[in-house]
C-alpha cells in the first residue's frame, strides 16, 4: 500500500480537525481526527460486533468500556461523514494512556498506524506528555506487531479483569524522543512533505 497523507489543522467549531488522505489499491482516502462528541459515542456503541477473531475486544465499544470511562479526551476517526475509530486518552502528570479501537470492518487496512502515529503527536505536542503508555492483551498479536511498529517497548506485564475473566496484558511505552526519532514518525514526514 503506497502512503500519500498529510495533516492539515483546521478550525472547524472550535474543534482542531486533523485530515489525513491515504491511498490505498489505487483510492484516495481521507480520514479526519475530530473532538468526539456525545452523538459519537452513541453511534459506536451501535457498531457491529466485532469479527469472531476479535470478539474479545468488543467490550470497549460496548456500555461499561472505554467510551463510558473517566478519559481526559478522546477523538473520533472520520471518512467521509463515517466514524471509522476512536482513541481515548488519559492524562497522568507528565504522561498519557492511549486506547485505539477501529470499526470491524477497518481493522487490518493500516488506518490505525495512521490514527496512533497522530494520536501520538498530539500527545507529545499539544498535550506536552513526555511519555506515552498503553495496555496490549497479550493474545492481539495483530495490535502489538502495529505498536512494535510505531515503536513502543514492553516495560511490564499485568493481568487485569475484564467482563468477569481475568486477561493478560502486556503494558507499553514510547517517549517524546523515541516517537520524534521512530520510523513511524519520519514515514509520516516523508508522507507529508510528498503530499
Amino acid at each position: 500500500m503506497a502512503r500519500n497523507y498529510f495533516k492539515l489543522p483546521v478550525c472547524f467549531s472550535y474543534n482542531i480537525i486533523y485530515i489525513h488522505t491515504e491511498f490505498e489499491k489505487g483510492v484516495l482516502r481521507m480520514i479526519i481526527l475530530r473532538e468526539m462528541t456525545n452523538e459519537h459515542v452513541r453511534i459506536i456503541k451501535k457498531w457491529p460486533e466485532y469479527p469472531a477473531e476479535f470478539t474479545e475486544l468488543d467490550h470497549a465499544l460496548r456500555d461499561g468500556g472505554w467510551l463510558d470511562s473517566d478519559h481526559d479526551k478522546a477523538f473520533s476517526a472520520f471518512e467521509d461523514q463515517t466514524i471509522i475509530g476512536f482513541v481515548v486518552l488519559w492524562k497522568s502528570n507528565e504522561s498519557m494512556t492511549v486506547s485505539l479501537a477501529l470499526k470491524g470492518d477497518q481493522i487490518g487496512k493500516g488506518l490505525g498506524y495512521v490514527v496512533l502515529c497522530e494520536t501520538l503527536v498530539k500527545c507529545f505536542t499539544e498535550f506536552g506528555c513526555k511519555k506515552v503508555f498503553l495496555d496490549v492483551r497479550k493474545t492481539n498479536l495483530r495490535a502489538k506487531k502495529l505498536y512494535d511498529k510505531v515503536g513502543f517497548k514492553i516495560v511490564g506485564e499485568h493481568i487485569s479483569e475484564v467482563r468477569g475473566k481475568q486477561v493478560p496484558f502486556y503494558k507499553m511505552a514510547i517517549d517524546k524522543a523515541m516517537f520524534f526519532n521512530s520510523n513511524a514518525k519520519k514515514e509520516l514526514d516523508n508522507d507529508n512533505d510528498e503530499g
